[in-house]
């Protein structure tokens, strides 16, 4: 019979999240999934390593077909969606986490920001992500039906919900894309270039430098409406 392993400690858990998060926030998102896989094989009742494992499922699916991408965002979402029945005695941040990601791959924005909002209020200024991302989600969604007020609105929310997060998270890179697109559905398209830069070198390489290419080609200024639709094809 195999020995099982100890769980680990407090301690080895965070300086392993910080190496996870590291590896992401430099666009290695092939190597962040193999060391959390890794460490959730080894200890299967660790609740920190199962929700890294999941995340990045299908944290990064580009290049990837859309069927391909959908598929991921399913696998990740029925792995979130295990994690919640096992939240009883987890810290309020990891439970908070895990319902944010779960929002996010099972596509459900308003009940994100909401959970952001819920968070602050509770004390947590990391709360503000969520209602970041959640925000950010809804605008886009306005957009994509051509109701210019709400997407405007949403926009805006989004937007004060970044600027307060990077006071005390300047340089998660996720965050930058998501503020970028509040800033391009509003027709911020200068603060949104500056916003893109913000991101880490290799991912800016990779993604973001074509992005913006594409956007500058773009025609004319145009009126808000017009530039709700090139940051949409930006995106």
């Amino acid at each position: 019979m195999t020995k099982a392993k100890k769980l680990p400690t407090e301690k080895e858990i965070q300086m392993n999240s910080v190496k996870i998060r590291t590896l992401a926030n430099s666009g290695q998102f092939k190597k962040a999934y193999s060391m959390a896989f890794k460490l959730k094989s080894e200890h299967p009742g660790c609740l920190m390593y199962a929700y890294w494992e999941a995340v990045f499922t299908a944290e990064d699916t580009s290049g990837m077909s859309p069927s391909k991408a959908k598929a991921q965002y399913r696998k990740a979402t029925n792995k979130l969606r295990k994690l919640l029945y096992r939240l009883a005695g987890s810290s309020p941040r990891l439970a908070a986490s895990i319902r944010n990601e779960y929002y996010w791959f099972s596509c459900q924005p308003l009940k994100q920001y909401r959970l952001g909002v819920e968070t602050v209020k509770a004390g947590d200024k990391g709360g503000y992500y969520p209602q970041g991302v959640g925000a950010s989600q809804l605008a886009l969604q306005y957009a994509m039906k051509r109701q210019v007020g709400p997407c405007l609105r949403w926009a805006r929310v989004s937007e004060k919900a970044w600027l307060k997060y990077f006071k005390i998270v300047p340089n998660w890179f996720n965050s930058y894309l998501f503020y970028a697109r509040a800033l391009g559905l509003q027709g911020k398209k200068t603060e949104m270039m500056n916003a893109l830069k913000k991101i880490c070198k290799n991912f800016w390489a990779q993604t973001v430098k074509p992005c913006i290419c594409r956007y500058s080609e773009r025609g004319r200024k145009g009126t808000k409406s017009d530039e709700i639709y090139k940051a949409l094809n930006f995106f």
